[in-house]
């Protein structure tokens, strides 16, 4: 039952950023930028709460394996633990920034950061100072959960580990998936 809990539909996602959007209080936000690849679907969904643009932010901790490929015959257990120990090892490398924003999109606007989860908050902090660094006004922060515990300057509504629609994990991937392809790839 406490795992069904944990398990998030595309539909339900969608109900979360509104509750997310409805908690972001802050100074007008120009643009939302979100945290490439988990953070895509929340930063579409604030973008349009709040009508303004959206633009994506790849941080990764290098280097970056592509864990999950090849055990799509796995049961979840098997592969939540392969899951579990790659975080484990991941965690312990820097994150660095991949590929930004241009900086005239940023430039003296004032940015909501979002991502899925937060775990230690070092992903959002290396994307912050990468946004600061190309001249944005203001860094607010917000993402759907924080994992482990209150991140100070961070605005959520779940806390602790979930298994989201655009996991490889989740039984709506495929749905998602569309959804994806359908929204990011045509624009």
């Amino acid at each position: 039952m406490f795992f069904q809990d944990r398990i998030i539909s595309l539909e339900r996602a969608e109900s979360l950023c509104e509750q997310l959007a409805e908690k972001v209080v802050q100074k007008p936000i120009d643009i939302v930028v979100s945290i490439e690849h988990g953070g895509w679907f929340v930063g579409v969904q604030l973008a349009r709460f709040f009508q303004v643009p959206h633009a994506t932010i790849t941080v990764r901790r290098l280097p970056d394996e592509k864990v999950l490929d090849g055990t799509e015959d796995l049961s979840v257990a098997h592969r939540l633990f392969v899951v579990f120990i790659a975080d484990f090892f991941r965690m312990a490398r820097k994150p660095v920034v991949i590929e930004g924003v241009q900086r005239s999109m940023v430039c003296e606007k004032n940015i909501l950061l979002v991502d899925d989860a937060v775990h230690t908050g070092s992903t959002m902090e290396i994307a912050a100072a990468y946004l600061r660094e190309q001249g944005v006004e203001t860094v607010s922060m917000a993402a759907l959960a924080s994992v482990r515990g209150p991140y100070p300057p961070l605005c959520y509504v779940l806390e602790g580990h979930h298994c989201y629609p655009w996991s490889k994990l989740s039984v709506e991937y495929k749905k998602f998936q569309n959804f994806y392809h359908k929204t990011h790839v045509a624009q």
